[in-house]
């Protein structure tokens, strides 16, 4: 049995790859889920009006920079530095190695934190071991598909071609129904994040932004356009003069190796035109290109609009600022993530996580938690004044041997400058005090 378990590396349920051709973005702009009183003839609940709901968001995810910039430091820092375990050395040995591929728990919530922000959905494979403890395996969301009856999962490498290929199709059971395929009882959690009028999928709660994030990458490739057409001629100098039919053909073939890119900035177009033509005398026309700031604007705009719909920070979410590195700013804002945005996913998450090692083993995972930390850390409120004494300043910063008077020596330097503090004000009232006698 032992030999058994170690082979499950090879046994979740894993899908054949087909080569993917482009999905237009525009299949993710429309949602719908079919009801349980619509008539359905398909053998599976179709994620968007072409099921393609998923492929479409992962491609925005891949081609929108602010917007995958935002969902890769959600899951980090949903993921902390860790987790605590309060040592409970079962348990910190367990999470260490929680399923064959060797993976650790915290690998694997990567990838669920990942499908969880990216598709508002995301699947994990329970397998259970004969007297041993639950294995997790991750799933990849934009592959799963709830079948009809709502009491499965059906895995498929390509939607696209689900129908005409359906022998590639692997079926799990919903959680909590289990079905033994391959010698261990298999079953999918399925996470999913709530919708009004959505009950078998879940919905990122970035929907809204949907369109800002493809006006960003469209911004993005507007540039990449200007910039090449940039490296532009100087201006066109018409030449009346004859031209042959085939010079003509060869002149537009010709015009875009020939004045296009980095290369070709600055050169000077010639075309000739027959004497026949309208004008008898050469021409020269200047080619002045203008910067158009709606684009600009435009982009910024949609930056703001994917970072109020993911409810998240600025600061949090590499984009540059005026403010330039803010560790305040940070600082504060991380707070109030941990405490909203993370808090609340983390729970949502490792809640249901220590229910199925609870419920699946004899491990005590109630202690199980994430532990936080600031992204910058605190040295920058400490006053160095308050945590050194002289001889260590003067040792370590100056150089110098301790000082010639022991006792103060050992004190805080901020001790010494109360103290000194204290004594000019003393020094000051006495003074005060003479002036007052002194005119009387």
């Amino acid at each position: 049995m032992e030999q058994d378990n170690k082979q499950l590396a090879n046994n979740p349920i894993e899908q054949n790859k087909f080569s993917s051709s482009v999905i237009s973005t525009t299949s993710a702009s429309t949602i719908k889920e079919p009801s349980k009183v619509d008539y359905n003839s398909l053998d599976y609940i179709s994620f968007g009006t072409d099921n393609l709901f998923p492929q479409g968001l992962s491609i925005l995810n891949r081609r929108s920079a602010t917007h995958r910039s935002i969902l890769n430091n959600k899951v980090t820092y949903s993921l902390g530095r860790g987790f605590i375990t309060e040592n409970n050395d079962r348990l910190a040995q367990y999470i260490k190695q929680v399923n064959s591929k060797r993976e650790s728990l915290r690998k694997v919530l990567k990838k669920i934190f990942n499908d969880w922000y990216s598709f508002g959905n995301a699947y994990l494979e329970v397998v259970l071991i004969p007297n041993g403890d639950p294995q997790f395996f991750h799933h990849d969301a934009t592959k799963a598909r709830i079948s009809k009856d709502r009491k499965n999962v059906i895995f498929h490498p390509d939607w696209r071609q689900y129908e005409g290929k359906k022998k590639y199709a692997k079926v799990l059971p919903l959680y909590p129904e289990f079905k033994k395929i391959d010698g261990f009882e298999r079953a999918i959690f399925h996470f999913k994040q709530y919708e009004p009028e959505f009950c078998d999928y879940g919905v990122p709660d970035w929907v809204a932004a949907i369109d800002a994030a493809a006006i960003g990458y469209k911004t993005n490739r507007w540039n990449l356009s200007r910039l090449e057409n940039s490296f532009q001629v100087s201006g066109i100098l018409e030449i009346v003069g004859d031209m042959s039919m085939e010079d003509a053909k060869k002149v537009k073939e010709d015009l875009a190796d020939n004045f296009s890119g980095e290369e070709n900035v600055g050169k000077l177009l010639t075309i000739t035109r027959q004497f026949a033509e309208s004008g008898s005398g050469s021409t020269f026309t200047p080619l002045i290109q203008t910067s158009d700031g709606e684009w600009i604007n435009l982009h910024q705009q949609s930056d703001s609009d994917l970072i109020i719909a993911h409810n998240w920070f600025r600061s949090l979410s590499g984009i540059s600022d005026s403010t330039g590195f803010d560790t305040k700013r940070i600082r504060n804002e991380y707070q109030v993530a941990k405490n909203t945005v993370i808090g609340e996913n983390q729970d949502a998450i490792l809640s249901e996580i220590k229910f199925l090692i609870e419920e699946h083993s004899t491990i005590d995972a109630e202690v199980l938690s994430f532990r936080n930390e600031s992204p910058v850390s605190l040295i920058d409120l400490i006053d160095v004044n308050s945590i050194i004494t002289v001889d260590e300043a003067r040792e370590n910063s100056l150089g110098l041997a301790n000082y010639h008077d022991a006792e103060k020596g050992k004190k805080l330097i901020s001790e010494i400058r109360e103290e000194a503090m204290l004594r000019g004000q003393q020094k000051e009232t006495t003074e005060q005090q003479k002036d007052g006698d002194t005119d009387n």
